[in-house]
């Protein structure tokens, strides 16, 4: 994947005002620039990536343990963690939509079903619907009865006003264009249905502090780096309305410890007292994102 080197100002894939280049994120024979909009604070990659380029890079054990992209250990060892997190995203959900059942549920970039596994439990999902580019989510999901379509979340072909709720965990952060991927969610979504979101945190200490070195700046995997003003201005533009705010996830012992020795350079001695195998930690990075469609 050659990239072009750029230091030139960049126009905001969002609103298409200035943009200031903030560093050079290099990975091995890689180069990426990384703008940040002077206006809504939305980080991004550029160049981006082609679609081809990035079909290519997910085929490659993305859920596998990898020290460098994509998770840091074995995808399947972070279930029962990963579905608590999930439980208590849609109970908040429920909560705030007032309603219990979504009978159509659609995960993008699904991975190996955990969100439709709880949907189907917790909220009555018949329809559970998984988009991903990986052939191994194809794998795990097809065993599982919900419906798998490999591809790209703006070129698969689905009905029009399909879904109750639309679900996008820790995959808004690899798209590289947002204005066709919010065209995509108002078309899908039913009139009144909910789209949920997970992804980073560009606002968040973490991200201003560590800079490269954050955890979370991981191109070409990562491409846009969101806050809270810009994924609510993306939004807006289709008169949807929403919340955006902190979350609480669900990890092994041993998968924190990695990551945080991969952030800091130390383990974190601080966990070794505790007797629990999943642990709670803040979101303190990553943001949950709620958003209604108003018709």
């Amino acid at each position: 994947m050659a990239m072009v080197k750029t230091m030139k100002n960049s126009p905001c894939p969002l609103c298409n005002l200035g943009a200031t280049f903030l560093f050079r994120k290099n990975y091995r024979d890689l180069f990426f620039d990384i703008f940040q909009c002077q206006s809504c604070g939305l980080g991004f990659v550029n160049p981006m990536p082609t679609p081809q380029e990035l079909e290519a890079f997910y085929q490659h054990n993305y859920y596998q343990n990898n020290k460098q992209l994509g998770y840091n250990a074995p995808y399947g060892s972070l279930e029962k963690g990963l579905k608590k997190t999930y439980e208590h995203i849609i109970k908040r959900v429920q909560l705030l939509s007032r309603k219990t059942t979504f009978p159509s549920v659609l995960d993008v970039g699904c991975a190996y079903g955990y969100f439709l596994d709880c949907a189907k439990e917790s909220m009555s999902s018949t329809i559970r619907v998984g988009i991903d580019l990986s052939q191994e989510a194809e794998k795990n999901i097809s065993k599982k009865g919900h419906y798998f379509l490999k591809g790209h979340f703006q070129n698969v072909n689905i009905p029009f006003s399909s879904f109750d709720l639309i679900f996008m965990g820790d995959v808004f952060e690899h798209f590289p264009d947002p204005i066709p991927i919010m065209a995509r969610l108002e078309e899908l979504t039913k009139p009144k249905g909910v789209v949920v979101i997970t992804t980073v945190n560009f606002s968040s200490l973490a991200a201003r502090i560590l800079k490269q070195r954050w955890r979370l700046m991981t191109p070409p995997e990562h491409l846009l780096f969101w806050t809270p003003t810009s994924i609510k201005k993306l939004f807006a533009t289709m008169g949807w309305y929403g919340i955006v705010s902190q979350y609480t996830l669900y990890y092994p012992k041993e998968y924190i410890n990695i990551v945080f020795q991969k952030q800091f350079g130390f383990p974190p001695f601080f966990l070794k007292p505790l007797p629990f195998k999943i642990i709670p930690i803040p979101s303190y990075d990553v943001m949950l994102a709620i958003f209604w469609k108003p018709r």
